[in-house]
């Protein structure tokens, strides 16, 4: 039970707005020497089954971490469902399950689904006709907590779902530390979706005239390797999950990349980076057992919330699936980390950088590197 608790109270915390408590997994994910110890629980109860299923499959964002580790430590391909939880127009979009197409399709083959949590059981419903829908042969559902306490919602392929901690095991440590009347609230289990950009003028984003150094990028995936990722002068950074070997190989290649760079803050800038960061900061984790390591996804608190989150940060690794002008790059660097702090931002990271724009022209990634003297690393550049 104090085990229990103690992991708790790294997935409640106040809400930063209203002093509220809530039930945040981003909270949870951000402490990685906590979530390497759930999370090794996890995997020594249902790796077995992982040899069975052809991918490995998040149920929505949330889930993604979770996910990303499971498929590389399982080495399986990886895929993301998604009911569309960003739905108005100041918000940034979620990734769906990939389309079929001649390189792709899970039509007859075995889905591994896994989210940290469910509460209702509805984003698995759901999933369930979604994927389904795709002919699948098989599909089954694993959470680190079921949170669902109405019976009523344990119905046919939820009365199977898997978890390394039920309700009957959570609720009283949870009764404890959160009042049972807030509990029935939605706004304790689910917090309104808002991009953080959202909470800024984007007037605060200005342009600069002024000559900058040539943008300098180390690659570390070969020609030959990158062909894969490239159709007709399109990529679509989701592929990259989907090769299981080559995935490894980026992840470790980035690895190599950090050796002797005092790292102990990953930040996931969208949906599509969070399993380059996510496995970065484990890894990190793992090497530096005595540190510290931190893994930030940037949503829907306001940018204090996140300055504060970086400011005691001794190195910085800024992550994004694509970067192309480097505008979000900027708006981190500059409105997150701020001025006075960039200097920590030491590396990086994307999978793809695109030479849409000749360099020169390239205000914002050109500031940012040059401000931060950071490294830039990305797996292909064309």
């Amino acid at each position: 039970m104090e085990d229990l608790q103690s992991l708790l109270n790294t997935v409640i915390r106040k809400d930063y707005s209203n002093g509220e408590k809530i039930w945040d997994e981003w909270f949870f994910y951000e402490n990685v020497f906590s979530f390497i110890d759930v999370y090794e629980k996890f995997y020594d109860k249902y790796y077995k089954l992982t040899d069975k299923f052809d991918y490995i499959c998040s149920l929505g964002k949330s889930g993604y971490p979770l996910a990303a580790k499971l498929a590389f430590d399982s080495k399986k391909p990886l895929l993301i469902s998604s009911m569309s939880e960003f739905i108005y127009e100041d918000r940034t979009f979620i990734l769906g399950l990939p389309p079929e197409s001649a390189n792709f399709s899970v039509k007859g083959k075995k889905i591994f689904c896994v989210d940290s949590h469910t509460r209702t059981g509805g984003t698995i419903r759901l999933a369930n006709n979604l994927i389904t829908n795709r002919q699948v042969k098989h599909i089954e559902y694993a959470v680190l907590f079921d949170c669902i306490e109405d019976e009523k919602h344990k119905k046919s392929y939820l009365k199977s779902i898997k978890s390394l901690y039920d309700w009957e095991t959570l609720h009283k440590p949870l009764n404890q530390m959160v009042d049972k009347s807030r509990m029935l609230n939605d706004d304790f289990w689910m917090k309104e979706d808002k991009y953080w950009l959202t909470y800024i003028k984007t007037e605060n984003l200005k342009d600069n005239v002024q000559t900058l150094p040539e943008i300098n990028v180390t690659t570390i995936l070969t020609p030959e390797e990158s062909k894969k990722f490239i159709t007709a002068d399109y990529i679509n950074p989701l592929d990259l999950y989907l090769d299981p070997k080559l995935y490894s190989t980026f992840i470790n290649r980035l690895l190599d990349q950090l050796i002797n760079v005092d790292i102990d803050t990953f930040v996931a800038l969208s949906v599509a980076s969070i399993p380059i960061a996510f496995n970065l900061a484990i890894e990190q984790q793992k090497r530096f057992k005595t540190k510290k390591v931190k893994f930030i996804f940037l949503m829907n608190e306001p940018l204090q919330y996140y300055r504060e989150k970086m400011a005691d940060a001794t190195g910085i690794l800024l992550c994004d699936d694509v970067i192309v002008s480097g505008g979000l790059l900027y708006a981190v660097a500059n409105l997150l980390i701020g001025e006075n702090n960039n200097k920590k931002v030491k590396i990086i990271a994307t999978f793809f950088h695109s030479l849409q724009f000749p360099s020169a022209g390239r205000w914002y990634l050109s500031s940012v590197i040059n401000q931060t003297k950071a490294k830039y690393i990305a797996g292909i550049s064309f």
